[in-house]
């Protein structure tokens, strides 16, 4: 049976689903790989295949209890209904009820990076923040890329009013915090750079007692990357800082033997990476 939370020590690590479906092709979300790269991986996560080109992905975040302090790890797609994921509607709001969470409980809204399905809920329609009592912390890096006509455009294309209407209104509203390199939010919990996927992409580094795990946002999006560095979702921004990025956490992880979150795997992001003659793959735990 899959899991949907995990302990580090004193820390409770807990997967929320905000949408789920088949939104896009292989074709169109992995435009430079290859279709013959896909076939060793069918078999073996057959759950993020629908049929022969349609991909199944998951667009999560995460609840993360830490004494008497609640972190949200990114807010979804909001409540839609968004074009680009089937028209569906965000569950954020309901999945944290399911763990006894009210928005106002919340007190650091952290966000890896700033694409529209990891920004959705910030804010109400009236424009004030989903979260009254938080925090939200973002990247300076993302921030400033965001903020760039060519980029905000880009973005907004894609999910209208991503930027102007879910990012832009925090700072305004005086609940922004932008960080820089390595950075405690609480004790035991660290944000560090993981670039590449956006410039200014962060992770997170839990650790309580001798316990630790890894909560990675868009680091991967799709197991096949665990083996494969070098495939690289059309949304990276830089495939190299990217692909060098997944070699790093590959690493790290594998060694340590670690537990990993990630916002687009199934069935709850949770997981771990193994070695198998040699080879590192993912498993879902």
């Amino acid at each position: 049976m899959s899991v949907r939370r995990i302990e580090v020590g004193e820390i409770e690590i807990v997967s929320l689903t905000d949408t789920a479906g088949p939104f896009f092709t292989y074709s169109g979300a992995y435009p430079a790989t290859p279709r013959e790269t896909w076939d060793p991986f069918r078999a073996r996560y057959p759950e993020y295949f629908a049929g022969e080109d349609a991909l199944f992905t998951r667009v999560g975040c995460f609840l993360v209890r830490a004494g008497d302090r609640t972190v949200l790890v990114d807010s979804g797609i909001g409540p839609g209904p968004v074009a680009l994921f089937g028209h569906s509607r965000g569950q954020l709001v309901e999945e944290l009820a399911s763990c006894g969470v009210a928005p106002k409980d919340v007190d650091i809204v952290f966000l890896t990076h700033l694409h529209p399905d990891h920004v959705g809920w910030n804010l109400t329609s009236e424009g004030t923040p989903t979260f009254p009592n938080a925090r939200y912390v973002a990247s300076r890096a993302d921030w400033e890329v965001f903020h760039r006509p060519e980029v905000k455009a880009a973005m907004e294309a894609l999910v209208p009013g991503c930027v102007e209407r879910d990012v832009t209104p925090l700072a305004g509203l005086g609940v922004l915090d932008v960080i820089e390199g390595e950075t405690d939010l609480l004790p035991g919990i660290r944000a560090f750079p993981t670039p590449g996927h956006t410039a200014g992409h962060m992770s997170l580094h839990v650790t309580s007692g001798s316990q630790q795990a890894l909560i990675l946002g868009d680091v991967f999006h799709h197991p096949a990357q665990v083996p494969v560095n070098e495939i690289c979702i059309a949304f990276d921004m830089d495939t190299a800082a990217a692909i060098q990025t997944r070699r790093r956490i590959v690493e790290w992880a594998s060694r340590e033997g670690m537990p990993l979150a990630g916002c687009h795997l199934l069935p709850h992001g949770l997981g771990r990476i193994t070695r198998r003659d040699g080879v590192p793959v993912w498993e879902a735990l």
